[in-house]
C-alpha cells in the first residue's frame, strides 16, 4: 500500500515545535524585550511550514520483512525548495497552496496581503539569528504569530 500525503508530516511537525516554541516564548515575561529568541524561532517555523508543502517522504534502502512486506532502513522528509527565504519558498509553492494561504491571511484583515508579508519578513531567520551584528530588521509580532496560525491551519489540512 502506497501512503499519498500531500504535506510532508516530519517536516510539518517539526515547523509545529518551533511555532510553539515561538508562541511560548512570545507570551513569556522574561522574554519581553529580547526579541531574536522569539522572531527566531518564529521565521524557522515559518520556513518549515512552507517547505512541508512541498515535501516528500523518503523511503531509504527498503528490504523484504515478509511476503509482500518492507521495511526501510530510514524514513525522512526532503524538499526541493532550499534556502530561508520565506518570499522565494512562497512564491515556489503550488497555486493551491498559495491561494488557501492568501484566502486565510486576507481573512484575518491584518492590513497587509501574504504576499507582502513574505516580502517584509523574507530573512529574518538569517538577519536575526546574529542581530548583535546589527542586521536584524523589524517585525510585527501580531502579523507572524497570525502567519503562523494560517500556515498551520492548512498544514492540518493536507495532513
Amino acid at each position: 500500500m502506497k501512503v499519498v500525503r500531500q504535506v510532508e508530516p516530519k517536516i510539518y511537525y517539526q515547523a509545529e515545535a518551533f511555532h510553539i516554541a515561538a508562541d511560548v516564548l512570545h507570551e513569556s515575561e522574561l522574554m519581553k524585550y529580547r526579541g531574536a529568541p522569539f522572531i527566531v524561532n518564529a521565521s524557522f517555523a515559518l520556513e518549515l511550514y512552507l517547505k512541508c508543502f512541498d515535501g516528500k517522504t523518503v523511503f531509504k534502502k527498503p528490504s523484504v520483512y515478509c511476503e509482500g512486506v518492507f521495511q526501510y532502513e530510514r524514513v525522512i522528509g526532503s524538499v526541493s525548495q532550499q534556502g530561508h527565504n520565506l518570499k522565494n519558498l512562497f512564491g515556489g509553492l503550488p497555486c493551491e497552496y498559495k491561494e488557501k494561504i492568501v484566502s486565510k491571511f486576507d481573512a484575518l484583515e491584518m492590513g497587509l496581503s501574504a504576499e507582502s508579508f513574505f516580502e517584509t519578513n523574507s530573512k529574518h531567520f538569517v538577519s536575526w539569528r546574529y542581530g548583535f551584528e546589527g542586521n536584524n530588521g523589524s517585525y510585527v509580532a501580531s502579523e507572524v504569530l497570525a502567519m503562523l496560525s494560517v500556515l498551520q491551519s492548512v498544514g492540518q489540512e493536507y495532513l
